[in-house]
């Protein structure tokens, strides 16, 4: 996700009508197209818009939300996280889980008519399979990709893989005729996608909106309106006001913006559907630099922070305190996992086990004299969290200075260089507890450098067993090894809060307080959603 700079542009120019409000000091130009009273509209309103709608350039969220109106892959989630038949009308697998069989539904088609073939399919797998694809691992144990016949695809692994259904959801089909294109359709899809999901893509102004119409040529139930516009609106505050004078009709909610103003409004018709979250925030160390080689060290630097205080005061009590990276959500997450509570009196025995001596208030290890102090780099959107931690250690003695980077530098230049001390920084997850990328030591999103050959082995063993009994108990125990040498430092897990008109129903559908919205997509039920 990337915050936009561009205040300006943040609605449309001017139809019909342009409002202006008053907030903070400041003017918010709104303006609206005024549609006929037939045609039906729900405004949604985001702080980010995708960077493509080419699955394998863009892996932000915004795009990954985007991306899911307009695409559908062979299967895809229920309302409670199961994985069900989408663009497949069914699908097997062989009780040595080496064969994946799927039927092709018949009559689906892409959104501009054109029928959905068997071709499309094949071509899309070996597009995700490909050496370029940034998801060419979820992909590595297919061995071949047999036709059977007109509407049937079967996968032959050459070992076990659970993950793979899961990973197959994800996977979006798309037009053949566009893939074998000398740049394999990206110049296409990323501004004018083809696929076979709910919406269509009707237009695209960057910085300012998105409209989605349904996809007429859906093999399932249509939305019941005519239009989802996405307006992009760079600063929650300003989401909010628009929610607030009737300018968005659903917005993805900071918890401060409700508690401390949309809930407080006069008449208000605004209402609040907060999911549980899959994101976890988190300190993370850069375990290739030597001074925080040390569990101790990082478990002292645990006990510092009030977590407590974090949830309550920067999310005013809409998020979790975080044991690990696991959402609370899903199947394998191991709630008996070890805490390290607010303490500071065992911080300080923690450092002094770890080899350090407080010398006029601060920490110097004992062996070199060397000072205890580090650079926190991270993003705005994570500022007062970061700000909240150096404060908690500074109490402790040690001295921890914020470093704020733009969104792609820190990613791109610090994380993936390695040029950082430590970052606070998020990871969500989706239904599927296979953690590999973020924790094998080869994983190509391990950039905090953690390596233990016990986890490693873990991973591959979860990946190849079957049974979720037993896959559990291996989840399990990898969150058990992750709670105590701490790579990472825990911090919350932030509930997803959508608040909305009252005239928008359907936002939350049965089960998904527990089972929560895969990988916090705000957008997950908007094809379900309604407006009176």
């Amino acid at each position: 996700m990337r915050p936009l700079s561009n205040f300006g542009s943040v609605f449309r120019p001017l139809t019909l009508v342009l409002v202006i409000v008053l907030f903070a000091g400041g003017y918010l130009p709104v303006s609206s197209e005024i549609l006929p009273d037939k045609l039906k509209q729900i405004t949604f309103g985001m702080g980010w818009e995708p960077v493509s709608f080419y699955p394998l350039r863009a892996l932000d969220s915004a795009s990954y939300y985007g991306q899911t109106l307009v695409y559908e892959g062979l299967v895809g989630y229920d309302q409670r996280l199961r994985i069900v038949p989408a663009l497949s009308e069914s699908f097997s697998v062989s009780a040595d889980q080496l064969e994946y069989r799927f039927k092709l539904r018949s009559g689906a088609r892409f959104g501009d008519g054109q029928a959905v073939t068997i071709k499309d399919v094949v071509d899309s797998v070996k597009l995700a399979m490909a050496p370029t694809s940034p998801y060419r691992a979820d992909y590595l144990d297919i061995e071949k990709i047999e036709v059977k016949d007109r509407q049937t695809i079967v996968l032959h692994l050459g070992q076990p893989c659970a993950p793979l259904l899961s990973r197959l959801v994800e996977l979006r089909i798309l037009p053949a005729r566009l893939l074998g294109l000398p740049d394999g359709g990206r110049n296409e899809l990323a501004r004018h996608p083809i696929g076979s999901g709910p919406f269509r893509l009707r237009s695209w102004e960057s910085g300012s909106e998105l409209v989605f119409e349904p996809n007429p040529f859906y093999w399932g139930s249509h939305p019941t309106y005519d239009r989802l516009v996405w307006k992009i609106v760079p600063d929650h505050s300003l989401l909010a006001v628009a929610l607030k004078n009737g300018e968005l009709d659903v917005v993805q909610c900071e918890a401060v913006d409700w508690s401390d103003f949309l809930s407080k409004q006069k008449g208000n018709s605004l209402l609040l559907d907060r999911f549980p979250g899959s994101r976890t925030v988190f300190l993370g160390f850069n375990l290739g630099q030597q001074q925080f080689g040390d569990n101790a060290l990082r478990q002292a630097l645990s006990m510092a922070i009030d977590r407590e205080a974090i949830v309550n005061g920067l999310y005013s009590g809409y998020a979790t305190i975080a044991g690990g990276d696991f959402a609370s959500s899903s199947w394998a997450y191991n709630s008996g996992i070890r805490q390290w509570p607010f303490d500071l009196r065992e911080a300080r025995k923690k450092l002094l086990e770890a080899g350090f001596q407080a010398i006029d208030g601060r920490w110097r290890r004992r062996s070199t004299g060397e000072l205890l102090a580090f650079s926190i780099a991270t993003v705005k959107e994570y500022q007062s969290i970061a700000e909240c931690v150096a404060t908690d250690l500074h109490k402790l003695g040690i001295s921890a200075e914020v470093q704020l980077v733009e969104f792609t530098t820190l990613r791109q230049q610090y994380l993936k260089k390695g040029q950082f001390q430590t970052a606070v920084w998020s990871r969500s997850v989706g239904p599927e507890p296979d953690c590999y990328l973020a924790w094998h030591s080869r994983g190509p999103l391990n950039f905090y450098k953690y390596s233990n050959p016990k986890v490693d082995c873990l991973l591959e063993e979860g990946r190849r067993t079957g049974d979720q009994l037993q896959r559990r108990q291996i989840y399990w125990e990898i969150q058990k090894l992750l709670s105590e040498e701490l790579p990472w430092l825990f911090l919350v897990h932030p509930d997803l809060l959508l608040a909305h008109d009252q005239s928008v129903t359907n936002l939350k559908l049965p089960g998904q307080n527990s089972s929560g919205l895969p990988w916090d997509n705000p957008l997950f039920n908007a094809a379900r959603w309604t407006k009176r």
